[in-house]
């Protein structure tokens, strides 16, 4: 990290006087990123047009791993409020609809709404927003990769040549003086199709030489979205309106608003929102908790992408261990089966219990009635 820290102060230092190129102010805000070593925030994500709560979350990160626990709170418990992803830097888990606060009891045949996966871990994060929430990572619409800069940048010269990302100078933005790099964007694979989509897009970056050059607005030019009325153009634009330093040249995003457009110029309020970090700690030890992910005991985890006929899956056991691995057909209808032996196991115990506890009851009902009458009987011949 203490390169990074270098690199950065020699960038800062020429910035000031105007002789810096566009490779040194990409590799500038590279290290400025880098700097960010380990993270432990939390935030919220508010509608710009009534201010209403749409989601909370806390981000965590320790070099490669992360954890992004997020609440949705557009829509009611059960219906998918709670998500829970943990990288590790090779593989991605989600636990989901899973409120840890109020934890369901999970059984290998009844699940309660609750599904687990794992894949492998790529750049496709999709709802993984943490990093691009706070502009360190950038996508250019939800089914793009997640890429940090220098990694765009290597991409579209890859595609384009190095004619595909222009440095186009100074500009004032928010009141700061910030370089602006113009991208061509390299389009983004439909998995499905295998085709470009969007092709014809681009982004301009703009870098904040005074907040470690971490992006200061980023504007998204995305060509060809299709909707039901044809396809349409779209401009989004994301400004961080605050950050805050934390020594040694290290600086965090803490607020972050959104405007959306269409071709025509009339805002999109539906996809406006205002990120702001509410509590934050960089470089700091982290908390017991901050990466501790597991598995809740009896969860089914599928293996993804699926593959027809070749269901894999994990029955997970104690401590996140796990328990079973399910790789056939044959062994799926084994679990279920062994599952539903034991629900009828738990169901039989639990009428058992209830014979055994009811006919104690009755018994001392019974017993206290019989003293009953003998003390009545006994008062009578005492009279």
């Amino acid at each position: 990290m203490w390169l990074s820290a270098v690199l950065l102060a020699c960038a800062q230092a020429c910035a000031v006087e105007g002789d810096l190129g566009l490779d040194d102010i990409v590799a500038a805000h590279r290290a400025g990123v880098e700097q960010l070593d380990t993270i432990d925030l939390k935030g919220e994500m508010r509608r710009r047009d009534d201010g209403s709560l749409f989601m909370s979350f806390r981000w965590t990160k320790s070099g490669a791993r992360e954890r992004y626990r997020t609440t949705n709170h557009s829509v009611a418990a059960g219906a998918g409020r709670f998500a829970d992803w943990f990288l590790d830097g090779s593989r991605m888990s989600l636990l989901y609809n899973y409120d840890p606060d109020n934890a369901p009891d999970i059984r290998p045949f009844r699940q309660h709404g609750a599904t687990a996966s794992v894949r492998a871990q790529t750049r496709k994060l999709l709802d993984l927003f943490a990093a691009t929430h706070l502009l360190l990572r950038l996508r250019l619409a939800g089914e793009d990769e997640d890429r940090p800069l220098w990694e765009l940048v290597a991409d579209t010269r890859r595609s384009f040549g190095d004619g595909g990302v222009q440095l186009v100078g100074r500009q004032l933005v928010g009141g700061r003086q910030t370089w602006q790099i113009h991208i061509q964007h390299p389009g983004v694979l439909n998995e499905q199709t295998a085709q470009l989509q969007y092709s014809g897009s681009s982004m301009d970056v703009f870098l904040d030489p005074g907040a470690g050059f971490l992006v200061r607005r980023l504007d998204c030019h995305v060509h060809n979205v299709a909707t039901a009325d044809g396809f349409i153009d779209l401009h989004h634009q994301y400004e961080v309106t605050a950050f805050k330093g934390f020594g040694d040249g290290t600086f965090l995003p803490m607020e972050v608003v959104s405007e959306s457009r269409d071709g025509k110029g009339q805002r999109l309020s539906k996809f406006e929102h205002k990120i702001a970090v509410t509590q934050a700690a960089v470089n700091q030890p982290l908390p017991p908790d901050a990466l501790d992910f597991r598995f809740p005991q009896n969860i089914m985890v599928v293996q993804l992408p699926m593959v027809p006929g070749k269901p894999r899956a994990y029955l997970i056991g104690k401590e996140g261990r796990i328990a079973e691995t399910i790789d056939s057909e044959e062994k799926q209808k084994q679990v279920l089966r062994q599952a539903m032996v034991a629900e009828a196991q738990l169901a039989s115990s639990r009428n058992w219990l209830f014979v055994v506890v009811g006919g104690a009851l009755l018994m001392a009902m019974a017993a206290a009635f019989l003293l009953f009458r003998r003390k009545r009987r006994a008062v009578r011949c005492a009279s």
